[in-house]
C-alpha cells in the first residue's frame, strides 16, 4: 500500500474519468493508489476503466447514485479502512498538472 489514496467520484462520465485517471497515473509522485467510486453509472464507465487500467485502479461501485458527497464518503471510508495517511478527492473532470500531487504532498509534509 502506498501513502496517498486518491479518490475519484464518477457518474456517467466515462471519457472524463478515464482521462482523469490518466492524469493521476502520470503524476511525478508514484506513492499513490487510485480509487474510482462509480455512482451506478448507466454508461460504460466501469467497463472502460477496467479495460484501460485493469488492476492499477480500484473501482468501487455504488448500487445507486448517492451524489458526489455520498460517492466521496464511500471512497473515504475505504481509504480509512485501509489506513492511508493522506487522502485526496478529485471530481471526474479534474485535469491535474503532472506535479500537482507532488507539490501538495510536499507542502503538507
Amino acid at each position: 500500500m502506498n501513502e496517498i489514496g486518491v479518490i475519484i467520484c464518477n457518474y456517467n462520465k466515462a471519457e472524463y474519468v478515464v482521462e482523469c485517471v490518466e492524469k493521476v497515473l502520470n503524476q511525478t509522485i508514484k506513492d499513490l493508489d487510485i480509487f474510482v467510486v462509480d455512482n451506478a453509472s448507466a454508461d460504460e464507465s466501469v467497463s472502460k476503466l477496467q479495460e484501460r487500467f485493469g488492476d492499477s485502479v480500484t473501482i468501487l461501485v455504488n448500487p445507486e447514485n448517492i451524489g458526489g458527497s455520498g460517492g466521496f464518503q464511500t471512497g473515504i471510508r475505504k481509504a480509512q479502512e485501509l489506513g492511508y495517511q493522506y487522502i485526496m478527492l478529485l471530481d471526474n473532470d479534474a485535469m491535474l498538472e503532472e506535479h500537482a500531487i507532488e507539490y501538495l504532498y510536499e507542502y503538507i509534509k
